[in-house]
């Protein structure tokens, strides 16, 4: 007896679907213990965020950049000492990662990124006057 394609395929697609929702049925009895294994902070998803686009931006002169900057304007610390964790072991393109913060619009020099924090958004038009002509990307969240 000879089987047709379409046969073949459809007893293929069966098992398939089967597999699929055995794997389905198995995932759910786990599913409360991966849910709280990848709730992350704000803090740490923004911190992770900003890096990862950072590796996505090539900076004109970047052959001459010695450590990249990264400011934050926040009144609280916790994305400050997640990008510094961050910062102690990994880099940026190769070079080193300086993360600084302040609590209001005052902007260390050199700066290639700065990220302007829920709480400090009444600075983001002051900021981008203040960076217009630099190569600096600025960033927020929620800004009015």
């Amino acid at each position: 007896m000879q089987k047709t394609p379409n046969k073949i395929q459809r007893i293929s697609i069966s098992k398939s679907l089967k597999r699929t929702l055995l794997l389905l049925c198995i995932a759910s009895l786990f599913t409360p213990l991966t849910v709280f294994a990848l709730k992350v902070s704000n803090a740490e998803f923004l911190s992770v965020a900003i890096y990862r686009l950072a590796e996505h931006i090539t900076w004109p002169r970047a052959d001459k950049i010695q450590q990249y900057r990264i400011h934050i304007i926040d009144t609280e610390t916790d994305i400050e000492n997640t990008l510094k964790n961050i910062a102690a072991t990994q880099q940026l393109h190769k070079r080193p990662i300086i993360v600084s913060r302040s609590a209001d619009k005052t902007l260390p020099a050199g700066s290639h990124i700065i990220f302007i924090a829920k709480n400090s958004s009444e600075y983001f038009e002051e900021i981008l006057e203040q960076t217009r002509h630099d190569s600096t990307l600025v960033m927020s969240f929620d800004v009015n």
